[in-house]
């Protein structure tokens, strides 16, 4: 290959990464991934996210905490939150970072769904709380944080 057509292939490589850059932040391995399935060279594909850093386009601190302040504000859990950053290739030490389950935080996030979910209506039964706390689970809280929710309304009710 010469060397018009590998300036070629790295300028467009480049612009498509920028080009999705521009939508919205991406971790390096969601961009790498989503240049790979385009066809572009893998080898490119390294070094178009190698600039991209050098020049801070691209930066997996400031994707997490975008990510993560998104997430907060629609309701997810930190469990939820902590899966889905794993599965787009940020590294474990900046999720911890940016996230700390053990923060007040998640459980008035928790408290402010349940709310939103189950305006006024008091728990009856077991059965309700099961259920109750299942919708909790699976936006993402953790155990501590669901008691801490259902109580705070019963409580006010």
């Amino acid at each position: 290959m010469d060397q018009e057509a590998e300036k070629k292939i790295f300028s467009s490589t480049l612009h498509r990464a920028v080009y999705l850059l521009a939508r919205r932040e991406h971790s390096a391995e969601e961009l790498k991934v989503k240049l790979d399935q385009k066809g572009f060279d893998p080898v490119i594909i390294d070094v178009v996210i190698a600039k991209l850093q050098d020049e801070n386009l691209q930066s997996d601190d400031r994707f997490t905490e975008s990510f993560v302040n998104e997430r907060k504000r629609r309701g997810h859990g930190p469990i939820k939150i902590q899966h889905e950053l794993r599965q787009k290739g940020v590294s474990s030490l900046l999720i911890q970072a940016y996230i700390d389950v053990q923060s007040h935080e998640w459980t008035q996030i928790a408290q402010l769904e349940y709310q939103k979910k189950y305006v006024n209506k008091e728990v009856n039964n077991y059965n309700e709380w099961t259920k109750r706390a299942r919708f909790l689970q699976s936006r993402g809280f953790t155990t501590p944080q669901i008691r801490a929710s259902v109580i705070f309304i019963n409580e006010v009710d």
